[in-house]
C-alpha cells in the first residue's frame, strides 16, 4: 500500500508499470492532489516551470484586454444559465469561466 505522496513518487520511479495500474484503479483521496501534480510534472520538459509566469501573463493580458474583456463580461452571464454552477450572478462558476476566457 502506497500511502503518502513521497511513497507514490518513489513507487512511480521504481515500478512504473505497476504505478500505472494503481493509478488506474484509484489514488487514495488523501494524496490524490499531490499524486496528480507529481504525474503532470513528470511529463514537463526541464525548465518548463517559471515562477511567477502565470501572474505576469495575467497582468500583461489585463493591460491589453479592452474590447475583448468587455465582450467576455457580457457573454459570461449568458452562458449556460440553466446550469447550477453558472446560475448565480458573478458567482464561483462565472468567475472561473471568466478567468479561463481571459
Amino acid at each position: 500500500r502506497v500511502g503518502s505522496a513521497k511513497a507514490w513518487r518513489a513507487f512511480s520511479q521504481s515500478r512504473p508499470e505497476q504505478y500505472k495500474e494503481k493509478v488506474r484503479r484509484g489514488v487514495p483521496a488523501a494524496v490524490r492532489g499531490r499524486v496528480w501534480i507529481a504525474m503532470a510534472a513528470a511529463r514537463a520538459p526541464p525548465g518548463f516551470r517559471v515562477d511567477g509566469l502565470y501572474a505576469t501573463l495575467c497582468a500583461s493580458r489585463a493591460e491589453e484586454g479592452g474590447r475583448c474583456f468587455e465582450q467576455i463580461a457580457k457573454d459570461v452571464p449568458r452562458t449556460m444559465g440553466g446550469h447550477i454552477y453558472f446560475r448565480r450572478g458573478r458567482g464561483d462558476g462565472q468567475a472561473a469561466l471568466r478567468r479561463v476566457l481571459r
